[in-house]
């Protein structure tokens, strides 16, 4: 379900759901598109097998309150799983019309060793859909749980997207940060890792926040014990601030708090 309310959260309206009984929708996200003044809802879909996972989204404008259950399809293949759906938007008074969208993807019907992740730019003023980008391509990855920042400052302005990575060709590798600026038409302006370097710990499911040059990423951190490589549960949660210009191919690495 979507609801729009006032800005102190009264005025509750239901403006759009995705409710069947012939699959189950979940890992939502919405962002705020400025150019077109747009919102734009991201949602998983998982079908009965073997159909799997796809991608849908629905876009409406910010004022539009009438009730709606419309979607347009936005990736997704018999067989694979694709999930984990984020959506980097822009400020609300900025130009652009795209949102990008960030997911996992999987080939089969369950999580693998071997998960990619990708990003789509989405034109929410004409509901199209842009070509897949593979946002860490390379074999014997494990690329799992994507994140982009949810505001950007709209025209040219990049959007930071951040995901965890295993190395299935290190033995007892480390689950890693890695960290990738993509700037408005797609295009990869530089890689990077983020978090401890050492690697006897993982870092596990990132959320990068932040604009303007000005980020933060928080994740889970564990030990990385021997023989043990499952992204999973976490001890700690710890936060790694990092400053990235529109003109530099790699962050400034700030501070690392404990939360």
């Amino acid at each position: 379900y979507a609801r729009i309310t006032d800005d102190d959260f009264t005025a509750s309206t239901l403006v759009w759901s995705d409710v069947t009984a012939s699959w189950s929708t979940r890992n939502c996200d919405v962002a705020f598109v400025g150019g077109p003044d747009r919102w734009i809802i991201a949602i998983q879909r998982d079908f009965p097998a073997p159909t799997g996972s796809w991608l849908r989204f629905h876009t409406r404008a910010s004022g539009d309150l009438v009730a709606s259950t419309a979607y347009v399809a936005m990736a997704g293949s018999n067989g694979n799983t694709l999930s984990l759906p984020d959506v980097g938007g822009t400020d609300a008074f900025s130009t652009g019309d795209h949102a990008l969208v960030v997911y996992q993807s999987d080939v089969g019907l369950a999580n693998s060793t071997t998960s990619a992740v990708f990003a789509r730019l989405i034109d929410v003023r004409n509901d199209t859909v842009g070509a897949a980008i593979d946002l860490e391509p390379g074999a014997g990855l494990d690329r799992e749980t994507p994140s982009v920042n949810q505001v950007s400052d709209g025209g040219t302005a990049s959007w930071i997207c951040c995901w965890t990575q295993l190395d299935n060709g290190i033995a007892e590798d480390d689950w890693d940060l890695i960290v990738r600026r993509l700037d408005s038409a797609g295009v990869s302006q530089g890689r990077n890792f983020l978090g401890n370097a050492a690697s006897s710990v993982h870092a596990y499911v990132p959320k990068i926040a932040g604009r303007g040059g000005r980020y933060t990423a928080s994740y889970g951190e564990n030990p990385n014990p021997a023989g043990v490589q499952a992204n999973g549960w976490a001890d700690e949660i710890r936060v790694h601030r990092f400053d990235w210009s529109e003109t530099s191919a790699s962050p400034v690495k700030l501070d690392i708090e404990l939360v």
